[in-house]
């Protein structure tokens, strides 16, 4: 209306989110990304950018690709990958790109929840791999998923890996 850019500064990112047609996200003064709010969301450049857009954050879990396999060090999770072998890898999966159920292109691996916070229009599921909180984000369920074994799925294309500097790694 103005035709004048706009410059506005928030530590809250659902604000930028939803107020800005293209973020800036920066740590100590440096830009880690510049893009649309949903590139930034669904293809982010570093583990910063990762961690920081998305409420609750990216799951990360650290470990090696081998033979086809993303093995989390210190846990029986694995991640089918085209991703070519690799040490000090992480890989991060978003709480809603976790299933409870088999879908299309869907792998899975088991876990134990440790509790679970039902929000009405939606429930976290908490669980530790590697003395790490993870989470899963699932839609409009009331259910106790406390201190349960839960067979999780997932989509392997959902699945960023960052190499050991935090950088994202492409094919």
């Amino acid at each position: 209306k103005f035709q004048v850019t706009s410059l506005y500064v928030t530590h809250d990112q659902v604000e930028a989110m939803t107020m800005g047609t293209k973020l800036a996200v920066m740590n100590k003064g440096e830009i880690m990304q510049a893009d649309t709010p949903a590139n930034i969301y669904s293809d982010p450049d570093n583990i910063f950018v990762a961690g920081f857009i998305g409420s609750p954050e990216m799951n990360f879990f650290k470990g090696n690709i081998s033979g086809g396999k993303f093995r989390e060090n210190g846990s029986n999770i694995e991640f089918v990958t085209t991703f070519p072998d690799q040490n000090n890898v992480t890989a991060g999966i978003r709480p809603e790109e976790l299933y409870l159920e088999t879908g299309k292109n869907t792998s899975s691996f088991e876990i134990e929840s440790v509790s679970s916070e039902y929000l009405g229009h939606e429930t976290i599921i908490n669980f530790f791999t590697a003395n790490t909180l993870k989470r899963i984000r699932i839609f409009a369920e009331f259910e106790n998923f406390d201190k349960i074994k839960i067979k999780v799925y997932y989509n392997p294309e959902n699945i960023k890996y960052f190499d050991e500097k935090g950088n994202r790694i492409r094919l």
